[in-house]
């Protein structure tokens, strides 16, 4: 267990993409800003992928950057992690499964909405990191002292219903390598 979350954490939005095999050449990337997109090109140019970074900051450009990928032939899509699409996580999910659009998230509630999968830190190892802190700054550390950690643990969950609504088959080694299927 321990090697394969090594080995997942040093993939990309745009490496998953391809190790779930989907025909993403030039996939949509749905960004609250241009910047929160901008660090996810040098990994998909290394991968000659030309990213579509589509700006969005209320539920209404939501819905029109929709359309902004469908006409800029999207054949998948990245949504970053934002407060604006978590809390609209139904609306982007609909058009993943409308469109049969492949999508990929940061959390686990895309998902468990029906999007197709997400890849992001474990919040719940991540809290315990904040309590270990918390317990030497009561001890007396002082905080600026205190390392910066990043996140270590990072889980990879798959809904095979939506696989299955889109038309997508998932590789079995991708299947192999989920800490999470929904079926």
């Amino acid at each position: 267990m321990a090697d394969r979350r090594a080995s997942t954490a040093e993939k990309s939005p745009a490496d998953w993409l391809l190790v779930a095999r989907f025909p993403a050449r030039e996939p949509g990337v749905l960004a609250s800003n241009v910047g929160a997109g901008i660090h996810l090109e040098a990994a998909a140019l290394s991968l000659e992928v030309k990213l579509q970074i589509l700006e969005a900051r209320t539920p209404d450009e939501i819905e029109s950057r929709f359309g902004s990928m469908t006409s800029g032939h999207a054949s998948a899509f990245y949504a970053t992690l934002d407060p604006l699409f978590l809390e609209n996580r139904k609306l982007i999910v609909q058009f993943e499964k409308k469109e049969r659009l492949p999508a990929l998230y940061d959390v686990k509630p895309f998902v468990e909405a029906g999007g197709l999968m997400s890849y992001g830190p474990d919040f719940a190892d991540t809290f315990r990191r904040v309590a270990v802190y918390l317990d030497r700054i009561l001890k007396g550390a002082k905080p600026g002292d205190l390392p910066v950690e990043q996140p270590t643990k990072f889980d990879l969950i798959l809904n095979l219903k939506t696989a299955k609504a889109i038309d997508l088959t998932l590789p079995p080694t991708l299947l192999a390598r989920a800490d999470e299927v929904i079926e």
